[in-house]
């Protein structure tokens, strides 16, 4: 048998290499992304931007408490030392709704100050902006009556 009768390894193996090289590709993408995400989430901004909303008493009454983040951040983020910028826009979702958060901020002197602060409650038909001041009180939502127990 002449070395040219001998296939090659693609010819022997095309079938596995291909979606092997395919899968490869996706995973990369999908950890990329994933470590886009978890960067922009521990930046800063992102954390204030869901305390300040969850502090807000309108965004508690569109949405309820607690206030809590989604997985998929779009935006970006850029850090120089004590100073940066950003804009990103998260999911949010509370006990009666839910909507999107969006956010301008820039850092200066190694603190984030918002520039804008924007929640859009999911219908689109509500826009509150979390940086006005508001001249009403938070009024605490009635809880739910406990069962009493018995001492023994």
């Amino acid at each position: 048998m002449s070395e040219t009768d001998t296939p090659g390894w693609w010819s022997r193996n095309w079938k596995l290499a291909v979606p092997l090289g395919c899968l490869t590709l996706v995973l990369l993408g999908v950890g990329l992304l994933a470590a886009i995400m978890m960067f922009i989430k521990s930046a800063g901004p992102f954390e204030e931007a869901l305390e300040l909303a969850s502090a807000n008493c309108a965004v508690e009454q569109a949405l309820g408490s607690p206030l809590t983040a989604g997985w998929i951040v779009s935006g970006s983020v850029n850090v120089s030392g004590p100073s940066g910028n950003a804009a990103v826009s998260f999911p949010v979702e509370g006990s009666r709704g839910s909507g999107r958060l969006h956010a301008v901020a820039y850092k200066q002197v190694g603190r984030w100050e918002f520039e804008r602060l924007q929640l859009e409650v999911e219908d689109g038909a509500q826009h509150i902006d979390v940086l006005a001041p508001r001249n009403e009180r938070c009024e605490p939502q009635p809880e739910q009556a406990l069962p009493k127990t018995r001492k023994p």
